[in-house]
């Protein structure tokens, strides 16, 4: 009767867990792009739905800058990462508060962070990219800010680049891109048409 593994034996098992982790792993990452994208879909048809239905047009100097917005941001350099907020300025201060923000339609909870990026229990975690789902790096391709990028919706349909003092400057005049890159480098990409503004995964 045999009483232990002989080297071969133990080489076999060793590199037969060695693919079972690297499967869970390729796994865990599509997991993670595939999650942030759907949400990020998901947010974002929200998003441009709730600047159809509500015209932010007022005679006041400036109303543009209250059009429904999303931004990407950094946390905080000691934190590191990247988060992002849906919102609509309200008071015209160049950022948003909480009660300014966009409610998450998955949990009610608002689309909104600070620069700490902790949870609370208010806010969807969905916006915390990198702590809860190892997001490295956001491309726009449209992006005209000094963020990491900003889309607006106005209730006419159209899509701006940012929230400029000149109200039609920025309009975007082609389709938008967002890459969201993994710390492992893989990524997708989704695409936001300028004409209509539907948003979904880009497939070549």
């Amino acid at each position: 009767m045999k009483k232990c593994f002989t080297l071969l034996e133990l080489l076999f098992v060793l590199s037969i867990m060695s693919g079972f982790l690297l499967f869970a792993k390729i796994n865990y990452v599509k997991n993670d792009l595939q999650t942030v994208s759907n949400n990020l879909i998901l947010h974002l048809k929200n998003l441009r739905y709730q600047a159809l239905m509500d015209n932010k047009y007022s005679s006041e100097d400036k109303w543009y800058k209250k059009r429904w917005t999303l931004k990407f941001l950094n946390c905080n350099k000691s934190i590191g990462g990247m988060y992002y907020i849906m919102y609509s300025d309200l008071n015209m201060k160049g950022h948003a508060n909480q009660s300014e923000s966009l409610k998450d339609a998955l949990n009610s909870k608002y689309l909104y962070a600070t620069s700490q990026c902790k949870e609370h229990k208010n806010r969807s975690k969905h916006v915390l990219l990198s702590k809860n789902y190892s997001i490295k790096e956001i491309k726009l391709s449209c992006n005209k800010t000094k963020s990491l990028g900003q889309i607006s919706f106005s209730s006419s349909g159209e899509i701006y680049a940012s929230l400029s003092n000149l109200n039609d400057s920025n309009k975007i005049k082609k389709d938008c891109y967002l890459e969201i890159i993994h710390k492992n480098n893989d990524s997708v990409k989704i695409v936001i048409r300028n004409r209509t503004g539907y948003v979904s995964l880009y497939s070549k």
